[in-house]
């Protein structure tokens, strides 16, 4: 690809930049570097930056007309003639947007604002400041146009809001392009439509925008080396001129594909894009554009179920389920922006701060509410933020320690926590299964959590809101825990480790990301086992407190102490942890202990609250030991509550039982044999020895084993279609189904299936496999 282009600049000196007035003329240049695109991982788009997955979670700002004036001011400027603020105070948006965790600041970049007056003749002072400031601040562009269709039209000046003017002066006159009508603010273009009376005026109006954004997307390739700029935003909601929209739709999709092509023609293309107005995009006609890469609605909802709602529906129509403008005074906007990634797509804030006529859209809070106006700040210092932008700053931040994994994770490979209902419940426990593991998150801090299943790396990586702490839990004793983040090549970099308790938990801090592996099954051995107790209220005896339910309990039958309950666990189990769940979430003073015994006899203490314990969430104690018997001993608990347990846990350890067994199959591949299943080695595998179905592989585990869960690695990781069945024996002859997965799974991560009962023989059936695969697993692990 060449063209030829020269180009003659003027230099004015700035006391910061150098500004460029540039006329631009054909000259020779270099071939066009792709900054970004879209990329796909299965039915999921992302967007990739430099070749790596890039996770869009972004803040707008008004960009250059704040500086202006705003629609709140008395009387509303007309025109840009007067600033009321500097142009370098516009640092002021990039260095708060950092400082609330965004890794993208939407800027509307109005089209006079490069071509002030002068048709060709450009001034790159403005972007040129914003890619220094966006390098500064590590911050990504996403370029917000404003030309010939923003909201509809475009902003003459002498109009209502003048000082938002967006066309250059050579293009004003209203009489020749922006006689279509309007919205009050916006003046709609006239359409080249042929054999018009404005066909040529239309014409030239629409040819001089695309020169003019495929020269500033040229500049960008000299100035922008380090590739800030990342998206183009072609138009802004331009279904908001409502007649032409309808009944020139199709010379429309033509303009906004001309505007991309201006992009993707340039020395320095990235992704394009359009927004629409309303919660939800008509059709993909616009994604369709061969120089539009996707599309989304400007969804304004505080509900999280319809952010969920207009995700999935984006995914439908659009190669990357975005929605470009929602609310940024939701206080609960890490529940909106963590609905959107676990449905599998991405949000940004509309917008910064309170420089728009409507304040109450703004991230920093608006001055009736107490909080500065956006006309004090001053670089430096971060303004006091409302309660959902400090709690997104914290969200955001953890989410960019791993925004590659993010990106292009699939919305079955993420789980939400306390997002469900538009405000997080401020004590909160609740449970997910993501890719086999079950992951409760608890929170007595109203914080939501986010957790992330990678296959490549098998572990779990977990985030929050939380403002101090809060506690994740993957059923699994023998994990490990680290905090840290990802490096710009996609290396984990371990900033330490974090402890796992004997009943899993693993506390997570504010702004941390957390890798947990090696997760395998923990199980509660209370329900197992038979449990008495001192006394009893009547309806409320000591089974109630073993039996899995926590809407059940046991209560002594007074208010007299001490009270006891005791478990008998049918033989002596080794144990990791004990938990107390209280009846009583009002903050009581519990005062208890926790012992074990072999014998009913002599009892040894395990966990010692005898100071109390506050009953507002549950106590988790490791413990260590084999013991048969365990006892909960209450000594007292004040506010006149009487002794109970809603629920007592008792921690024991599995372990993958299969390499302790022996494995044979109905065929296998020469030096793919059965036992490479069973070995504890993912490197290996078992493979049958020919392409038809069914084939089998059964594990004998020696001697009848209680089981808990089965996990399947599978040798393919390319999402195909994997369908069998887990059944258990005790005789290898009559068989029971465990798990039947016979309708498919696909094979891009491990499939973990919580079991019951006691067998002694395991056997996975495949009964097929798309894309011509064999049957075969990389490891069948049997947990108990």
């Amino acid at each position: 690809m060449s063209r030829m282009r020269t180009i003659a600049r003027l230099l004015l000196p700035l006391a910061t930049l150098t500004a460029s007035l540039i006329v631009v003329q054909p000259e020779a240049h270099a071939a066009p570097v792709v900054v970004s695109q879209v990329a796909k991982n299965g039915s999921k788009g992302y967007l990739q930056v430099d070749g790596k997955p890039f996770t869009i979670n972004g803040v707008e700002s008004f960009g250059e007309w704040q500086t202006y004036g705003n629609g709140n001011m008395s009387p509303v400027p007309t025109d840009q003639s007067t600033r009321i603020l500097p142009q370098d105070w516009l640092e002021n948006t990039f260095e708060k947007t950092a400082a609330a965790g965004f890794s993208t600041i939407q800027i509307e970049l109005a089209w006079n604002q490069i071509e002030p007056t002068t048709q060709g003749v450009y001034d790159w002072t403005l972007i040129d400041k914003y890619v220094t400031w966006a390098r500064k601040y590590n911050l990504k562009i996403d370029i917000v146009w404003w030309g010939a269709n923003g909201c509809g039209g475009g902003v003459l000046p002498g109009s209502a809001h003048g000082f938002m003017t967006s066309v250059p002066a050579y293009l004003q006159d209203q009489a020749k392009y922006w006689g279509d009508g309007g919205n009050g603010e916006e003046v709609f273009p006239y359409l080249p439509i042929p054999g018009d009376s404005h066909y040529g005026d239309a014409t030239y109006l629409f040819s001089s925008e695309r020169a003019a954004v495929n020269a500033m997307f040229d500049h960008l390739a000299t100035v922008d080396t380090s590739h800030q700029t990342i998206m183009f935003q072609v138009y802004n909601e331009p279904n908001n001129d409502t007649s032409t929209w309808t009944t020139q739709h199709a010379l429309w999709l033509s303009l906004v594909d001309q505007l991309g092509a201006a992009v993707k023609s340039s020395d320095y293309v990235v992704a394009t894009r359009v927004n629409l107005s309303g919660s939800r995009i008509p059709s993909s006609d616009i994604n369709a554009l061969p120089n539009i890469d996707f599309v989304g609605p400007d969804d304004y909802h505080f509900n999280v179920s319809d952010i969920a709602s207009a995700v999935k529906d984006t995914a439908k129509k659009s190669d990357i389920a975005y929605i470009p403008e929602t609310y940024s005074t939701n206080p609960s906007l890490s529940s909106i922006a963590a609905t959107a990634l676990v449905n599998g797509g991405f949000i940004n804030f509309w917008q910064l701060n309170d420089s728009w006529a409507d304040q109450s859209h703004s991230l920093y809070g608006i001055p009736s509410n107490g909080y500065p106006s956006y006309t004090t700040w001053t670089l430096g210092t971060i303004p006091t933020m409302p309660e959902g932008a400090a709690r997104i700053t914290l969200f955001n931040t953890a989410v960019n320690k791993m925004t590659q994994l993010v990106a292009k994770a699939l919305p079955q490979d993420m789980a939400g926590f306390n997002i469900a209902t538009d405000t997080p419940v401020t004590d909160y426990a609740g449970t997910a299964v993501v890719d086999g593991a079950k992951i409760t998150y608890t929170a007595t801090d109203k914080s939501i959590g986010l957790a992330l299943y990678d296959s490549a790396s098998d572990s779990y990586y977990l985030v929050s809101d939380t403002g101090g702490s809060a506690t994740y839990n993957l059923g699994s004793s023998s994990a490990t825990a680290q905090a840290g983040s990802f490096d710009s090549t996609g290396t984990w970099v371990s900033q330490g480790t974090r402890t796992v308790s004997g009943a899993g938990d693993i506390q997570i801090n504010p702004g941390e990301l957390l890798k947990v592996s090696h997760v395998t099954p923990v199980r509660n051995l209370a329900p197992g086992g038979s449990a008495s107790a001192s006394s009893a209220y009547t309806g409320q005896g000591a089974a109630k407190a073993v039996d899995g339910d926590t809407g059940t309990q046991w209560s002594a039958s007074d208010g007299t102490f001490p009270q006891s309950l005791t478990v008998d666990l049918g033989s002596a189990k080794a144990l990791t942890a004990v938990r107390q769940r209280f009846a009583e979430t009002d903050g009581s003073t519990y005062k208890y202990t926790v012992q074990g015994s072999t014998d009913n006899s002599t009892w040894t203490t395990l966990a010692d609250h005898s100071a109390g314990v506050t009953t507002s969430s549950p106590v988790t104690d490791s413990v260590t030991g084999t013991w048969r018997y365990v006892k909960l001993t209450v000594t007292g608990i004040n506010n006149s509550h009487w002794a109970n347990s809603k629920e007592f846990e008792i921690f024991g350890p599995t372990q993958n039982l299969a390499p302790g067994g022996s494995a044979s199959a109905s065929s296998a591949y020469t030096g793919q044999g059965a036992a490479k299943a069973v070995d504890g080695d993912t490197g290996t595998q078992w493979t049958a020895g020919s392409a038809t179905f069914p084939q089998s592989l059964t594990v004998d585990l020696g001697s009848a084993k209680a089981l808990t869960a089965v996990r399947q690695r599978f040798a393919e990781t390319d999402g195909s279609t994997y369908k069998y069945t887990v059944q258990g024996s005790t005789d290898n002859s009559t068989w029971t189904t465990l798990a039947d997965h016979s309708a498919g799974v696909t094979t891009s991560s491990p499939v973990t299936d919580f079991v019951t009962g006691t067998w002694r023989y395991v056997r996975l059936t495949v009964t097929g496999i798309n894309n011509s695969h064999w049957a075969n697993s990389k490891e069948f692990e049997i947990f108990g």
